[in-house]
């Protein structure tokens, strides 16, 4: 199974979403997706589009410090595949509530308490 995940675009002025851009493409590791509930595949999407531990869509196991030492990307997820970089070559955001997960053709909104199927 894969979860494409879409962050919402909002209106600055009304914070109303106006539409939605496709980041990342999520590949669910067999023994979640055939053993697990669709919830736990949104979640496993979820927990992989979030800067926690580094960054989730700069695809590098390790980043270079200034002082020339390495911290390790505890986000990176070879499953992972970004699909909308940043112009100006930073990461993207974190999944956050009002984002749209994509499951099996079936569309879910990040709700304040796990997934709510889109209306």
């Amino acid at each position: 199974m894969k979860i494409t995940v879409e962050h919402a675009n909002r209106d600055r002025q009304t914070g109303n979403v106006v539409n939605y851009t496709p980041v990342a493409e999520v590949k669910i590791p067999v023994e979640i997706s055939a053993f697990g509930t669709t919830n736990d595949c949104l979640e496993y999407a979820y927990r992989w589009t979030n800067n926690i531990e580094g960054s989730w869509s700069i695809k590098k196991t390790s980043f270079t410090l200034k002082d020339g030492n390495s911290i390790a990307n505890g986000d990176y997820n070879n499953e992972v595949t970004v699909l909308k970089h940043r112009e100006d070559g930073l990461g993207q955001r974190s999944s956050m509530m009002g984002d749209r997960f994509i499951a099996d053709g079936v569309s879910y909104d990040c709700s304040p308490f796990g997934f709510k199927k889109s209306v």
